[in-house]
């Protein structure tokens, strides 16, 4: 189904503020997660995505999605900010840390 709302401008707006109603941060990230997979994302929805992900109330959760994200998407410079803009968003030092050492790891930023 999130194919089908993704690929309508006019419906992207509505998914991602029915995501954003979700009340468990665990399945806020399942969602986001799953939409990772699909590798044909533009940029406004990887945007939408990453300010989706800045809800999310568990640094843990925040911190596993953009992990996953990392792995895919943070080499795109376009993405970089609003990635960093999330990152900012983390409280937990150690999951901010377990973030950026991986970006670092991976020469994404540095």
């Amino acid at each position: 189904m999130a194919a089908m709302y993704l690929d309508d401008v006019s419906l992207r707006g509505v998914f991602f503020q029915v995501v954003a109603t979700i009340g468990s941060d665990y399945e806020h990230r399942g969602v986001l997660t799953a939409l990772i997979k699909n590798r044909n994302l533009n940029e406004e929805v990887l945007n939408r995505m990453l300010d989706s992900a800045s809800g999310i109330s568990s640094d843990y959760e925040k911190a596993t999605f953009l992990l996953e994200v990392s792995n895919t998407y943070t080499g795109d410079v376009r993405l970089k900010g609003a990635f960093l803009k999330v990152v900012e968003t983390i409280k937990s030092d150690y999951e901010r840390g377990r973030v950026l050492s991986a970006l670092l790891k991976n020469k994404q930023i540095g």
